[in-house]
């Protein structure tokens, strides 16, 4: 709203045309939502919001090593794994995993044992959608570096029983 502040009306009493003028322009003032989504970046500055498609190259723990889909010479884009399905996630209340590899783990909670395999597996070639800036970060560190691409879900992954 403006600077000034609009007194509130008292129930009962009919509104000059003054006041709803006062009211509009205030409201025409503060149009901040007519404005693209925008997220907070670094150090409070305001930085829009990236979205790509891309092909995933190579799995690793945490992350995927992608770069865009029918482009020559792409950037390589590590793009962070979603935090279910991290390997590094190595117990969660009474349930500890031990991984085979990205798409496969044996889950333990005291004398059970589990085998499970991730639904929607990560297949080299198959394509994603990464965003970028996460506010907060991704939590996930290559070379020293924290990644700035976080998968999007657009295709649910999850832990199931293996057959």
């Amino acid at each position: 709203m403006s600077g000034r502040q609009i007194k509130r009306q008292r129930r009962g009493k009919s509104i000059p045309a003054k006041r709803l003028n006062q009211l509009i322009d205030a409201r025409n003032v503060d149009n901040s939502y007519t404005r693209r989504p925008q997220q907070l970046g670094g150090a409070g500055v305001k930085s829009a919001i990236s979205v790509r498609r891309l092909e995933i190259r190579a799995l690793a723990d945490d992350y995927l090593e992608c770069v865009e889909p029918d482009t020559v010479d792409s950037p390589i884009y590590y793009v962070a794994k979603p935090l279910g399905v991290r390997m590094s996630r190595a117990s969660h209340g009474d349930l500890t995993f031990t991984y085979a590899d990205s798409n496969t783990r044996t889950a333990t909670s005291d004398d059970t044992t589990e085998a499970q395999t991730l639904v929607e597996p990560y297949v080299v070639a198959d394509q994603l959608f990464a965003a970028t800036p996460i506010a907060g970060g991704v939590g996930v560190v290559k070379d020293g570096a924290e990644l700035v691409w976080q998968e999007m879900l657009n295709t649910p992954r999850w832990w199931a029983v293996a057959d």
